[in-house]
């Protein structure tokens, strides 16, 4: 589903040292994600994972709903425009994307960016191993019927 007034950016450090995926204020453009229903007991869980980020409220209109959400933003003190993601993290954000249908410029987009091997080659074939199991299970499984949350808008819906 399309979020105006944001814009995906690759400047968030994550704890292995490389860019990770945030969403920035900008009124002139339009991100891409879902939006997912969580028990509320999964969302301390969810907040410590994610960690480096801020959780931010947001309200969403989807098919004539409207949804009070929330997305996870980068903590000022943990932007770092200079770093590149690694290629696996790189490649599961487009697998992400193609997963849930984003318009093909995005995805041709998320190919396109910079991107640079990860030095910690278990780190590398651990996360490749994990890409391989998602395309598996995603082969098998529709968006809407995931089993960790209930899909509630995608984009094209």
């Amino acid at each position: 589903m399309a979020l105006a007034g944001y814009q995906l950016c690759f400047h968030k450090q994550g704890q292995d040292g490389s860019a990770k995926c945030d969403l920035v204020i900008a009124e002139q453009q339009t991100s891409f994600g879902a939006l997912y229903q969580l028990r509320a007991q999964d969302r301390p869980i969810l907040d410590q994972i994610e960690g480096g980020y801020e959780a931010t409220s947001a309200r969403l209109d989807i098919a004539g709903k409207r949804y009070q959400a929330f997305t996870y933003l980068a903590l000022p003190a943990n932007i770092n425009a200079q770093l590149i993601p690694f290629d696996w993290y790189l490649q599961l954000v487009h697998h992400g994307a193609e997963y849930l249908n984003f318009p093909e410029s995005v995805r041709k987009g998320l190919i396109a960016r910079e991107q640079c091997q990860d030095r910690n080659q278990q780190r590398g074939f651990d996360q490749q191993q994990l890409l391989n199991q998602i395309k598996q299970f995603n082969q098998r499984q529709e968006p809407d019927s995931l089993a960790s949350g209930h899909l509630l808008g995608r984009f094209g819906e």
